[in-house]
């Protein structure tokens, strides 16, 4: 149970770290949006974080968020 969690923890602290990584890259115009919409589709352990598969429509949405939702 303990070892799980901790290793649980890691993942969700990483897979958010990414995301966060790659919004901000993405805001300051470092990635198109097809290079953001790409690397975050290759972020491990994001399944823990967003409860769900990173999709297209879901990468879509986080960068749309980045932005300030102006493309939303």
């Amino acid at each position: 149970g303990y070892i799980m969690s901790k290793v649980k923890n890691w993942a969700y602290e990483e897979a958010e770290k990414q995301i966060d990584k790659i919004c901000i890259a993405y805001r300051d115009d470092k990635f198109t949006r097809e290079e953001a919409i790409y690397e975050l589709m290759q972020i491990d352990n994001v399944y823990i974080y967003l409860g769900d598969d990173m999709t297209q429509d879901v990468a879509e949405e986080l960068l749309d968020e980045a932005k300030g939702g102006v493309y939303a």
